[in-house]
């Protein structure tokens, strides 16, 4: 995930100027500018949030192959260490096992 860290970065600027975009047109009421503004944001969030799941999948995806690769060289701790990873999944709030970038952006709000 750490490899996504610039990607990441760049999504939440983007999306953080649209936000303040939308923000100062509504307080300068342009209407026009707003409805434009609102299908802009509607659209990067969804890229945003498609982005957050391939990049989660993709961690998950990489652990079970360590997992299945430790258990092809007979190594038992690390076999038992990533499974209890794996156990972990869809358990965000709580865990710290899962990539640091997946915890902040399950938390991130409008």
């Amino acid at each position: 995930m750490s490899r996504h860290s610039d990607e990441h970065g760049e999504l939440q600027k983007k999306l953080t100027s649209l936000l303040k975009e939308r923000n100062q047109n509504r307080a300068d009421n342009n209407l026009d500018r707003m409805e434009n503004l609102k299908q802009r944001i509607k659209s990067y969030r969804k890229l945003y949030k498609r982005k957050i799941r391939e990049w989660e999948e993709e961690w998950w995806n990489e652990l079970a192959e360590e997992c299945k690769e430790a258990c092809a060289k007979g190594q038992i701790g690390k076999r038992y260490a990533t499974l209890n990873l794996l156990q972990r999944r869809g358990n965000y709030n709580n865990s710290s096992s899962v990539p640091l970038l997946v915890r902040k952006s399950s938390k991130t709000t409008s």
